[in-house]
């Protein structure tokens, strides 16, 4: 519990009330902090967290982020964490990214690994654009400003599905595929003897 709210940085407002439309309590910031100290507890092997940056500012979005892979890498599980507008610093600190555009997954996989596939599409990253930046021009209509045609295997900017298509031919979508086909070493349940004598 208190490596919880020392690693969040809670430790000012640990005997504070988080408050409600009534109560006054901890901060915005704090408030956030204090869910995702909750989403930490348990030994749960994945947790998902949607857009917890909104309203928040860039330093306190990496702070929390920071805690949330610190955390995971410590107990050996995944978080899954979406974000809007990520800065670089924070884009930095995992170590996979799944890239969505109108539904279709147009990347999966390392990030070291992300500018060079797409590179190899023909998308030039600017000296002056971050990666997450980059990522999130690639799939809009502005996308087409990175795109060169003599660099491609295709004749024009890629369309979503068209994204979603190169990339199910990918060597990076083969070896998801081969890890899921694969027989899984760690089971998430031990059966004990009776139930395996049982059938149960």
């Amino acid at each position: 519990e208190n490596l919880t709210i020392d690693g969040l940085d809670l430790t000012v407002c640990k005997d504070t009330f988080v408050g409600n439309s009534d109560v006054r309590g901890v901060s915005g910031g704090q408030r956030r902090r204090v869910t995702v100290g909750e989403m930490m507890q348990g030994q749960n092997p994945v947790a998902c967290a949607d857009e917890i940056s909104t309203g928040l500012d860039a330093a306190v979005t990496y702070d929390i982020i920071h805690s949330i892979v610190a955390f995971a890498k410590a107990a050996r599980t995944t978080r899954v964490v979406s974000l809007l507008q990520p800065g670089p610093e924070t884009f930095s600190l995992f170590d996979e990214v799944i890239l969505l555009a109108k539904g279709y997954v147009v990347y999966a996989g390392p990030i070291a690994e992300v500018v060079d596939y797409f590179d190899g599409l023909g998308y030039k990253q600017i000296a002056t654009m971050d990666v997450a930046d980059y990522l999130q021009l690639i799939p809009t209509p502005d996308g087409e400003l990175l795109f060169d045609a003599d660099s491609s295997p295709a004749d024009s900017h890629y369309s979503s599905e068209e994204l979603a298509e190169a990339f199910q031919k990918s060597a990076q979508y083969q070896r998801i595929v081969d890890d899921l086909d694969s027989p899984d070493p760690h089971s998430w349940q031990s059966k004990g003897k009776g139930d395996e004598e049982t059938g149960g």
